[in-house]
């Protein structure tokens, strides 16, 4: 392919003889099929790689038709033999790369009817290089895209696609493997199943301040993954890539590569990551965490994830590999369409494509499959995966890979909170299965204003960090908490409690009295804290933890009273904010002494609520939302005098009572709320009738739409008109994850507490917090059998405590709202309040 072509000298042919053309056109080819092997589709490359081949002559050639075009230069027979044979080799690779791929477009079109997209990515290359260019120019590029993909699924997909997958024989696998066993045996490399196991023992490490970084060796057709294993410094690491991934529910170990010349197996989306992450032209380090941590050694686990922070930080670039699953493609053909669709938003163009494309996607099936891919990667459990908050905040360059598309992380972000907006209200729910409710784009605006912040040097807190990321998740328990300790303004201290070899209940005991010790952040932590709360909010396996240590590990979604709208402080409650809080512990055990006033003791329970707003199973939520507010507001007529404590008149206490007396903007709420608990049950039966009306529909899909449009129908003039009555302040009861109920004390007051509260547990204003907490009291006798070790109250804490006159100790059930006791009512000047034991 590479020999230079015999040129006629002295006195021959002033042209190549016709053996030496067919030769360079044959070359040609052979680069071709090449080249659409290793950068199938693309259009960069390829170009490069075939000036590349004959770089000196192509300029040469390029110079001579230059002078012959533009000027009135004579080729003598050495230059015409070097125009000739350098057009015969471009002939010979454009005319076989462009059969190629007009042979794969056919197929695709022909075999794979959602591929379209592939033959259009052909024809345009969009999918390739925008993001490689600079924004204008990609935004011009995608317009025209946008425009190609309107008019070719036009004329080509109306009413006949159909989808269908491209599925290829046994033999066809089989043939593969025994033609890639013989290359293995032409080139004298051992199979990988002789090859013995690798062993982490093989890389030394000198110091608890080394990593490891995978080198991935050149790629070869036909060989696995070769790599080399080494220990690297993290004062001068060199050049490496990070990998962000999900590791997946699989736990077999399907795949292997050559590592230090020794048999490693690996999962197979790491494999598939390796694969794609290894050229073909040089070798390049990377650092992924299955491989360069010994996943099965907890001390190297534990030195290795002490040093994550430094190590993504000084990445070059860090790669987000949301996988590769059958229909990628055309999900990012959808974001491309999506980012669009955001630029004509500032022309004010885009309703006619918008029109254009609500008429195309409901005679083509292809797009509900783009759709639904889509979807699926608003819901994809990277976003879910509490690792990337630090692999992602504390990168470089981040660039995302989604199936065989690269783009740039800040790009994407933009292009999801846009579809999020916007681009769902275009698609019917109930073709997008189970993917109705986007979430991605939330956490992805949360990641980078976290970004944003650290780069401006500001942490934030461990107590906010936890606070704000509690409904992300790990496959350790334990990792919801060492995933976030490098991010915080307190990093250095709190890496010391990184160990793998410890337990969660230990883990979070450690954490308990670090915030003790600290004291500022203790109330804050305090409100999420409580054993009322179920499981939803506290394994019932920590059984060893102290009631006021919140459980981190368990995914929730915080709901805390007195942290809702941080924001706007006029919404606060300040139930004994006048007094400074007095919060120690009890020697060096884990007893938590406080300083508080008794309110009131809970007597009477009222309905609890087995629903939740935000339920996808919208019939639940409407059969069981009329009954239980009728049975709260008779619950609440049963117990509270009239007029109430505060001196409203009991149905006003009712309806303000269901928010918290305030909205998120003002508090008490206006007086607009008295009557809210009348019209919410006029809204839910409303609803229910339109429920009825359209059996399996509910009341948000076009089909009642459509009718309301035409005919106004009477039931959904009905639900709007009892919609527009009602008022939006979120309720403090039917939250998923800290699940509240109402709750009558001895003196008639009304409350909202954990649903785990119980008759005889008492309500205490603890100085400091905005909110009141309900307290269970236990004797000390009792508690000191039952207390577990981790919180053991041992002889010199009882002998202390028995001697200061206590005879109860108290279990913390969580914070709580008391109607009319929000604003230090209970307080009373002079009073130094009472001592509570929290165990």
């Amino acid at each position: 392919m590479d020999e230079t072509l015999r040129s006629s000298r002295g006195g021959g042919s002033p042209v190549p003889r016709f053996e030496d053309i067919r030769r360079r056109l044959l070359s040609g080819a052979l680069c071709a099929i090449f080249a659409e092997h290793i950068w199938p589709m693309d259009h960069v490359y390829f170009v490069l790689f075939y000036i590349s081949l004959r770089i000196r002559r192509s300029k040469e050639a390029i110079v001579l038709l230059a002078a012959l075009i533009f000027g009135d230069h004579l080729l003598d027979p050495r230059e015409m033999e070097c125009l000739i044979t350098v057009s015969a080799l471009a002939v010979g690779y454009v005319v076989t790369l462009t059969t190629l791929r007009v042979s794969a477009i056919a197929c695709s079109i022909l075999l794979r009817w959602r591929s379209l997209h592939i033959a259009l990515t052909a024809v345009t290359g969009f999918n390739i290089i925008t993001w490689r260019l600079p924004p204008s120019v990609s935004l011009r590029l995608q317009e025209m895209q946008g425009r190609c993909l309107i008019w070719c699924l036009n004329l080509a997909f109306r009413g006949w696609v159909r989808s269908s997958e491209i599925t290829f024989p046994s033999w066809f696998f089989r043939l593969f493997a025994a033609f890639k066993q013989w290359t293995l045996r032409l080139s004298g490399v051992p199979p990988m199943e002789q090859l013995p196991d690798f062993e982490y023992g093989d890389v030394h490490m000198n110091g608890p301040h080394q990593i490891r970084l995978l080198r991935l060796q050149r790629r070869v057709p036909f060989r696995e993954i070769e790599a080399q294993l080494v220990a690297a410094d993290m004062d001068h690491p060199g050049t490496y890539d990070c990998i962000s991934y999900v590791w997946g529910p699989e736990t077999e170990l399907t795949d292997a590569i050559r590592l230090n010349n020794k048999r490693f197996r690996v999962r197979a989306n790491v494999h598939q990551i390796l694969s794609r992450q290894a050229s073909y032209w040089r070798s390049k380090s990377i650092w992924i965490d299955g491989i360069c941590v010994n996943q099965g050694d907890k001390a190297d686990k534990t030195s290795q994830v002490c040093l994550m922070t430094d190590i993504y930080a000084r990445a070059t670039r860090v790669f987000l590999c949301l996988g590769n699953p059958p229909n990628a493609s055309l999900g990012v053909l959808v974001l491309y369409w999506m980012r669009l669709m955001r630029r004509y938003t500032q022309s004010g163009t885009h309703l006619r494509y918008m029109s254009q494309f609500r008429a195309l996607k409901r005679d083509v099936d292809v797009l509900d499959v783009a759709w639904q891919e889509f979807a699926s990667l608003f819901h994809h459990t990277w976003f879910q995966r509490v690792w990337i908050v630090q692999e992602l905040a504390l990168a470089r360059s981040a660039i995302v890979s989604y199936g065989r598309c690269w783009f740039s992380w800040d790009l994407f972000v933009d292009d999801m909170v846009a579809a999020a907006l916007g681009g769902f209200s275009m698609v019917d729910p109930d073709k997008l299965g189970s993917y109705k409710y986007p979430s991605a784009a939330r956490n992805a605006l949360r990641l980078r204003a976290l970004r944003e912040l650290l780069r401006l040097g500001s942490a934030p807190p461990l107590s906010e960090a936890l606070v704000a990321l509690g409904a992300w998740r790990a496959g350790l328990p334990r990792d919801k908490l060492f995933a976030l300790f490098g991010l915080t303004d307190d990093a250095e201290s709190l890496k010391t409690f990184i160990d793998y070899e410890k337990g969660d209940q230990e883990i979070l005991c450690d954490i308990a009295g670090y915030f003790a010790k600290k004291q500022d952040p203790l109330l804050d932590v305090l409100y999420f804290a409580g054993v009322g709360w179920g499981e939803t909010a506290r394994n019932p396996n920590l059984n060893g933890l102290p009631s006021w240590a919140p459980d981190w590990t368990t995914p929730r979604i915080p709901a805390s009273l007195a942290d809702r709208n941080p924001s706007n402080k006029s919404t606060h409650y300040s139930s004994t904010v006048q007094q400074p809080p007095q919060l120690t512990l009890v020697g060096e055990s884990l007893v938590l002494k406080s300083q508080g006033i008794l309110l009131d003791t809970l007597e009477h329970a009222g309905p609890a609520t087995d629903f939740h707003f935000g339920d996808e199973q919208a019939n639940k939520v409407l059969n069981a939302a009329v009954p239980w507010l009728e049975t709260y507001e008779s619950f609440c007529r049963s117990w509270a005098p009239d007029p109430y404590h505060n001196g409203d008149a009991r149905s006003n206490a009712i309806s303000k009572m269901l928010v918290g007396d305030r909205t998120d903007l003002s508090r008490p709420a206006p007086l607009e709320y008295n009557n809210n608990l009348e019209h919410l049950k006029a809204l839910f039966r409303a609803a229910g009738a339109v429920a009825r009306a359209y059996p399996g529909k509910g009341a948000s899909t076009s089909d009642w739409q459509k009718e309301r449009l035409e005919d106004d129908h009477p039931i959904i003039k009905s639900w709007d008109q009892e919609l527009g009555k009602v008022m939006d302040a979120p309720w403090i009861f039917g939250n998923p994850s800290f699940p509240r109920r109402v709750y009558a004390t001895a003196k008639g007051y009304l409350v909202g507490a954990p649903s785990g509260s119980a008759p005889g547990d008492i309500v205490v204003a603890i100085f400091g917090a905005r909110v009141p907490f309900v307290l269970r009291p236990i004797l000390l006798e009792e508690a000191r059998r039952q207390a577990p070790s981790c919180q053991l109250i041992s002889d010199e804490v009882y002998t202390q405590v028995k001697s200061e006159g206590y005879e109860f100790v108290y279990s913390l059930v969580g914070e709580c709202y008391v109607h009319g006791m929000m604003d230090g009512e209970g307080l009373k000047p002079g009073d130094d309040g009472d001592s509570f034991l929290i165990v």
